[in-house]
């Protein structure tokens, strides 16, 4: 997750909550992400783990929540609905790259993102050739060797998606940020690609894709993407206070006016106000994030507002963080 950073904060890039969603739907039988949208995005640290829950309702809503530590509420970062299956597209036996395209170098490709903010490390570099007819484009993407061996733990890497997203870069006029906000009809099928071919059509800041394997035949389809910017506020991560608010009971009058924790003295008396160090964020390790999530099942209730359950049902909860 380190590799996706954004004016040197580190968020779980957008395609890793169709991820989530996704995968959702398949334990729910509805696999189709027909909407999601990014309300918040989940900042990453290298310090701490969050801990994360896909729900998903009786009528196919489908939310992805958050929260740095079991006593902290739930952060709601994507909302959505999900679908029923549908007949997979025809496989495309096209010529490639198609007759009249343009190939456009890709040399510094990264380095020029990097200027403008899009800090990508070598995971999320996963754009290798690229070609342009008008404003449709062409790229093969593929993710390093190093990430093969993890392809399973994913309906598709978001790693190899948020590559095929890099090519719209080429169409905006390069002085805004922008970031995946708003995904209509989302459609994965088939699993296990480390290189796929791509297909975008670019309209402003809304784009549609089809990605294949590198034999033409269907992995995903996206009917429709909005782009968004950056607000101009920073986006920064909500951390727990050093101290925070606590009840200790006050016992008796003290003289030299210490309030002393009743865990160091007996008796009643009144309530008091006491602080105490806040704790570092903590949740499930890395580990069971990789091996975990799919083997996750649909059980447990909706996070609330104040982290209790108020019904609905949901995945898994596995821990996230930036290394």
């Amino acid at each position: 997750m380190a590799d996706h950073a954004v004016n040197g904060v580190v968020l779980v890039p957008g395609t890793g909550f169709v991820d989530w969603a996704v995968h959702a739907g398949d334990l729910a039988g509805t696999p189709v992400l027909r909407e999601l949208t990014v309300q918040t995005p989940l900042v990453l640290d290298t310090t701490s783990t969050v801990e994360m829950q896909t729900t998903v309702s009786a009528d196919h809503q489908v939310a992805i929540y958050s929260r740095a530590d079991q006593d902290q509420p739930w952060t709601c970062h994507a909302t959505g609905l999900l679908g029923p299956t549908v007949a997979e597209p025809i496989p495309d036996d096209a010529s490639w790259p198609p007759a009249g395209a343009t190939p456009v170098a890709t040399a510094g490709f990264y380095d020029a993102l990097a200027v403008r903010g899009y800090e990508y490390g070598p995971v999320f570099q996963g754009l290798d050739r690229l070609w342009q007819a008008g404003d449709e484009f062409y790229a093969e993407v593929r993710l390093p060797d190093s990430e093969h061996q993890n392809v399973a733990g994913f309906t598709i890497h978001p790693a190899l998606l948020d590559a095929a997203l890099h090519t719209a870069a080429l169409s905006d006029d390069g002085s805004p940020v922008l970031l995946p906000f708003a995904w209509q009809d989302v459609c994965v099928y088939a699993t296990g690609a480390t290189r796929v071919r791509v297909r975008m059509r670019a309209n402003d800041q809304r784009v549609s894709l089809t990605l294949t394997d590198m034999s033409g035949g269907v992995v995903a389809t996206i009917g429709s993407l909005a782009l968004r910017a950056l607000p101009d506020q920073p986006v920064t991560r909500t951390t727990r206070d050093l101290y925070v608010v606590d009840w200790v009971d006050a016992g008796r009058a003290q003289t030299d006016r210490e309030v002393v924790p009743a865990s160091q003295r007996g008796g009643g008396g009144s309530a008091g106000v006491g602080l105490h160090r806040g704790w570092s964020a903590r949740g499930v390790g890395r580990g069971a994030a990789a091996a975990g999530r799919r083997s996750a099942a649909l059980a447990g209730p909706r996070p609330g507002r104040s982290g209790r359950p108020r019904g609905g049902c949901g995945v898994g909860a596995v821990g996230v963080r930036a290394e």
